[in-house]
């Protein structure tokens, strides 16, 4: 194995083997919810547009596509924001940070939550060390129950 040639250095096989173990690892999307409950899909729509053929994409930056409702190219998110304005919707593009915010705010008390060990080491963390995991839920499962009951 090349990690375990001569030359490799002692902090990239550490890399190697965490990235290793996180490719070893399914990603969390593809576990149940922790409740037991069913998740209904969403509608699907498509939207078509013309994308601006500007040559080589650089790298990092946005694809541009033909937009009727403004002047020049426009952005992916804005095409699609001018289709549901054509349609009588209001609409804005952030990136689902709305919808953490609407989390955050709802469960300010969970997700500060003193009694859980371990998971603030220091005063500056903006959340508890083991949120997105599943012990996050596990750890305050009774204390979310209360909260969205």
């Amino acid at each position: 194995l090349a990690a375990e040639g001569p030359t490799l250095r002692r902090s990239a096989r550490v890399r190697l083997e965490r990235r290793l173990r996180r490719l070893h690892t399914p990603p969390r999307r593809w576990s149940t919810p922790p409740t037991g409950l069913q998740l209904s899909v969403a509608p699907c729509e498509t939207l078509k547009g013309q994308k601006v053929s500007s040559g080589a994409k650089l790298r990092g930056t946005k694809s541009e596509w033909h937009c009727t409702d403004a002047e020049g190219p426009c952005t992916v998110e804005q095409l699609v924001l001018a289709d549901y304005a054509r349609r009588g919707w209001k609409g804005t593009h952030c990136e689902g940070g709305l919808v953490k915010a609407m989390f955050a705010l709802f469960m300010w008390e969970v997700l500060f939550d003193g009694s859980v060990p371990h998971v603030f080491q220091t005063r500056f963390q903006s959340a508890p060390l083991d949120i997105g995991t599943p012990h996050f839920y596990t750890a305050r499962q009774q204390r979310i129950t209360t909260e969205v009951q």
